[in-house]
């Protein structure tokens, strides 16, 4: 089996959905070694992992990598920070 993009984003949202989230960042750092670029599935799969983990701050790291490496947020990816920092009590963020 060849492992890429929907590979990684599956073992990812399996992280997340376990509420996993050091998992998932594990995941994600071994996509370059397949050459897999991550994708806007990827990104928002790491940052439900962080919303539910209450790592807020992790989620606010991702969305900056994502503007980085130019992969446009949607509607998921927004309600997701937004969650995340909700949840950590940071609505100023």
């Amino acid at each position: 089996v060849v492992a890429d993009v929907v590979t990684f984003n599956s073992l990812i949202t399996a992280c997340a959905r376990s509420r996993k989230w050091e998992k998932a960042f594990e995941w994600f750092s071994k996509m370059p070694q397949y050459n897999v670029i991550a994708d806007i599935v990827t990104f928002n799969s790491l940052i439900s992992a962080c919303e539910k983990c209450g790592q807020w701050e992790k989620a606010l790291q991702v969305y900056r990598v994502m503007k980085i490496r130019e992969v446009a947020p949607d509607t998921i990816t927004f309600n997701s920070l937004i969650s995340a920092c909700e949840k950590g009590w940071q609505w100023k963020e």
